[in-house]
């Protein structure tokens, strides 16, 4: 493979990690189905896309571009590795918070399976973790 890619050959590798077909936000289903990145994802479990001689991306980014200044995209549909553009709306820090991913507002997962007192794991830093996904991320089945 060539050390530097085309503008087409990096738009095509881009889209073959992107699934259209992903499920519907449980929060906002009149949205339709999230655009889901199926490549690698940052901590903080958004898309990351590596751009050549240049820090990685958020796949989102990547696709809609940096939020106008001042402000940032905030996924309505609540699914941070979504990168549907119509899922996404330009508001500011507040807002973004107030709205609350972190903030313990959710009742499901981004993958919906519920945060309840037997599938919800809390970390030392107060994140919560969805047991059901990370059992399954290492190809477990969760106890009966």
């Amino acid at each position: 493979m060539p050390a530097k890619y085309t503008p087409e050959q990096r738009i095509a590798a881009f889209w073959l990690k992107v699934d259209k077909n992903g499920s519907l936000p449980i929060s906002r289903p009149d949205l339709g189905h999230c655009w889901l990145w199926t490549g690698s994802l940052f901590k903080n479990h958004y898309g990351c896309v590596s751009v050549e001689g240049r820090k990685s991306r958020q796949a989102h980014q990547f696709l809609i571009g940096k939020a106008p200044e001042g402000l940032e995209w905030d996924h309505l549909c609540r699914v941070r590795h979504c990168i549907r553009p119509s899922h996404l709306e330009a508001v500011t820090r507040r807002e973004n918070l107030r709205r609350g991913i972190g903030h313990g507002s959710e009742t499901h997962c981004p993958q919906g399976h519920p945060y309840d007192r037997a599938n919800t794991y809390i970390e030392a830093n107060g994140w919560r973790r969805c047991r059901t996904c990370g059992h399954e991320k290492r190809g477990l089945k969760l106890p009966q």
